[in-house]
């Protein structure tokens, strides 16, 4: 009987072993399960974070583009501004047309046409197709 009740004893001593080993088992395994959750939220934060970027890449690039145009635009106004400043520097005198022609009766009266200096800084009227910023 004495047999018995050793053996009895180290059942129960081996099954309180396998249950403690069990619940260490278990509580390994909510932690993998918790660690690998953690992991899904990073990898959906990424790819979130990532979709951001890329379509913030892509209004930059557009933004580049339209800024090339703009900058394009500029350098043509400056070329043209530039160009017009090269022509050559007239002698001062007086304008011999008008915009708004005298009617004919009023033709040969003494009044006196617009001064213009040929040093004038002048403005230059603005591209039809230039952006408004």
């Amino acid at each position: 009987m004495n047999k018995i009740l050793q053996v009895t004893a180290a059942v129960a001593e081996q099954t309180r072993e396998v249950t403690t080993a069990s619940k260490e088992q278990s509580e390994g395994i909510n932690q993998i399960n918790s660690a690998i959750a953690q992991m899904d939220k990073v990898t959906q934060q990424v790819a979130a974070n990532a979709e951001e970027s890329a379509s913030a890449s892509e209004e930059l690039s557009a933004q580049a583009q339209q800024m090339q145009g703009v900058v394009a635009d500029l350098v043509n106004m400056v070329q043209a501004s530039s160009t017009a400043r090269e022509r050559p520097n007239f002698e001062l005198g007086y304008a011999t047309t008008s915009p708004h022609p005298l009617p004919a009766n009023r033709a040969n009266s003494n009044m006196t046409l617009p001064y213009y200096s040929a040093n004038e800084k002048r403005t230059l009227p603005r591209p039809e197709n230039a952006l408004h910023y």
